[in-house]
């Protein structure tokens, strides 16, 4: 009898010992995971689709996940889809049950040409995209915060060069009412502790005049158009700007609009100068012609026989408290000159146009 029982109970044992040995199967990790590249070079705007690997492909925990070191070079989606936002480098990693790897994605741009067409997506090209929407066309190329000390700190990124919006406000003086307050605009932000430098300049060889300072000189106009005290006198080309930031958004990796100094007006109108803005000769009109032809190729208005008013006072020896600088787009003697600040009022001649830095 216990013979048998004996023999009853190895025999059962051996059926549960099978038994466990057939049905339980082991956990099968994650041993690696590979990406199709490990390099990618984009332009702000494109997108690449990656596709990661995970081996053994019948592993638990094999769902990957995707990260980017930095959002703000450039994105990646739950499904590997990357987008380049802005110059730099970026790691994208894929992630699957503690194993990864990644890709290194590097945003950069051509440099810019004079009349390239300039993007909603901060990006440019020579010949027009029509997958993209044109905001402005190239006028200078080069790092536009050498002279603005604002730009460099408020926009280091920006040092491609600047380009010019294509639209225009019109029929504006640069300051209504200005003979209303006994007080320039540059002397009452010295009176109240701006930030920035004044916003103002002589015609000498080494003024501000002779300088790309337009980011420098709106934001310190838009602190004055800002206090309760200038409600009635406010500088209307920057007050017209500040709408046209919500009318034509600008790209995160430029300054947005503001307005130009006499300085890159100038490099609008000319390009390079031989010497001092202010000069009492004809100079020819050779950039312009080129943004003009652009302007025309996307149905635009041109900019010529017309003023444009600059983000400065004038600070000299004469009238200076009634004028302010501006430049000629036409065959004149005096490109750049000063006139007074209510010149405008409802003419036909007098307009302001935004640019920005990128």
């Amino acid at each position: 009898m216990k013979k048998t029982f004996y023999l009853l109970a190895a025999a059962f044992t051996a059926f549960c010992c099978a038994s466990c040995t057939d049905d339980a199967k082991p956990v099968i990790t994650v041993e690696s995971v590979t990406i199709q590249t490990s390099q990618l070079t984009l332009m702000p705007g494109e997108t690449a689709q990656l596709e990661a690997t995970v081996t053994p492909s019948d592993a638990a925990n094999s769902d990957v996940t995707w990260t980017t070191s930095n959002d703000a070079v450039a994105t990646v989606s739950e499904d590997g889809l990357v987008t380049a936002v802005s110059s730099g480098e970026a790691i994208i990693t894929a992630t699957a049950d503690s194993k990864s790897a990644t890709c290194e994605v590097t945003v950069s741009l051509p440099a810019p040409n004079i009349g390239d067409y300039y993007y909603s997506d901060g990006s440019w090209s020579s010949e027009i995209d029509a997958d993209k929407y044109v905001i402005g066309i190239v006028f200078w190329a080069g790092d536009p915060s050498v002279d603005d000390a604002a730009l460099r700190n408020d926009h280091p990124e920006c040092v491609h060069g600047l380009a010019v919006g294509l639209d225009s406000g019109t029929e504006l003086s640069w300051q209504p009412a200005y003979e209303s307050v006994n007080y320039t605009v540059s002397e009452w932000l010295s009176s109240n502790g701006s930030k920035y430098a004044l916003p103002r300049s002589s015609e000498a060889e080494d003024a501000p005049l002779q300088k790309m300072i337009g980011y420098n000189n709106t934001k310190a106009i838009e602190a004055f158009n800002a206090a309760a005290a200038n409600s009635g006198c406010q500088v209307s080309p920057v007050k017209w700007v500040v709408s046209y930031r919500s009318e034509v958004p600008a790209p995160a990796s430029s300054s947005d609009w503001y307005i130009p100094s006499p300085k890159e007006l100038y490099l609008l109108r000319s390009g390079e100068p031989e010497g001092n803005v202010y000069v009492k000769a004809k100079v020819p009109m050779t950039n312009i012609a080129i943004i003009n032809q652009k302007l025309s190729a996307i149905g635009k208005a041109e900019m010529n026989t017309k003023a444009f008013w600059s983000s400065t006072e004038f600070d000299g020896n004469q009238i200076t408290n009634e004028t302010a600088w501006n430049c000629y787009f036409e065959d004149l003697k005096t490109p750049i000159s000063y006139s007074f600040k209510s010149w405008g009022e409802g003419e036909e001649y007098t307009f302001v146009r935004g640019i920005l830095a990128f």
